[in-house]
């Protein structure tokens, strides 16, 4: 007589032990917070550390409220795949987490964070712009075409990287699939951070670089080349507030996102609007209370 046993990763559910079956689930809980975690960390973490050294304000906020969403999704797409462990189930799981994924990307920048900004600064209200439906959904599918792609592979390698990696007893052996699906979250991350954050966050950085050229050289001489090309003619009616601190926000933006108005709070309570089109500064005004 032949004598032969089933693994805990080969044998059906009706074989394993609860423990067996606990350690499964966990990991693939792990594994889809991790995917979460780390698509937040490229979609609106690198715009967090460019606009921090901008001056923005709140620049952390997209970050903090993109990962409280996208970890609990992909936390939940990643368990409902090692539950049932079917690849062709695994595919609406993850297509699903993917488009709120995607939708979180246009609509976190151009309609949630505009709005907590407002409630966290009264004062700024009136002066920031919220993208209409019509808009954003054209923006959500563009999103969701290249999110979906990575996501989805991401989803779909879960099973057969997840269970080895639930019952390795080594460190690396557990994280492996979270590097590899890592990578496919930074490529991901990176497509729409550039599509959707990106011409917002360069208006805000060439309004910061501009001011910070004018403070240093205040009372200079500067040549007439490096003046245009750093447009220091927008500076013109605010000069005598660019030695005070300043913060930088995002104001109101046209549907291309070409033309960005930065708003500009010097020393905590005078607002300036700047007026920027295609990263350049073209103008800025004082708002009158």
């Amino acid at each position: 007589m032949t004598n032969f046993s089933l693994s805990p990763v080969s044998a059906p559910d009706g074989h394993r032990r609860p423990e067996v079956l606990r350690a499964q689930y966990r990991y693939g809980l792990f594994y889809g917070v991790m995917v979460g975690l780390l698509f937040a960390a490229v979609a609106w973490g690198v715009d967090a550390v460019l606009l921090y050294s901008a001056n923005g304000v709140q620049p952390w906020l997209k970050l903090i409220v993109g990962a409280l969403v996208c970890a609990p999704v992909g936390g939940l797409a990643g368990w409902l795949t090692m539950r049932f462990e079917r690849a062709l189930l695994a595919v609406p799981f993850w297509v699903i987490a993917g488009a709120v994924f995607a939708g979180m990307t246009v609509i976190l920048p151009m309609q949630i964070f505009p709005r907590l900004l407002v409630m966290l600064e009264p004062d700024l209200e009136g002066l920031i712009s919220f993208f209409m439906a019509e808009v954003l959904i054209a923006r959500f599918w563009v999103s969701f075409v290249w999110v979906a792609i990575f996501v989805t592979l991401a989803g779909v390698l879960e099973i057969p990287m997840g269970q080895p990696a639930a019952f390795s007893t080594s460190v690396m052996g557990k994280l492996a699939p979270v590097l590899l699906c890592g990578v496919l979250m930074v490529i991901g991350g990176m497509v729409v951070d550039s599509d959707n954050n990106k011409p917002l966050r360069a208006a805000v950085i060439a309004m910061d670089d501009t001011l910070q050229f004018a403070l240093e050289h205040q009372g200079q001489e500067i040549d007439a080349k490096v003046s245009r090309e750093l447009h220091l003619a927008s500076l013109r009616h605010i000069t005598d507030l660019i030695g005070q601190p300043r913060e930088l926000i995002i104001g109101k933006f046209d549907r291309y996102l070409d033309q960005v108005h930065v708003i500009i709070r010097f020393d905590g309570e005078i607002l300036v609007d700047c007026l920027t089109v295609s990263d350049q500064p073209i103008s800025c005004e004082r708002v009158e209370p």
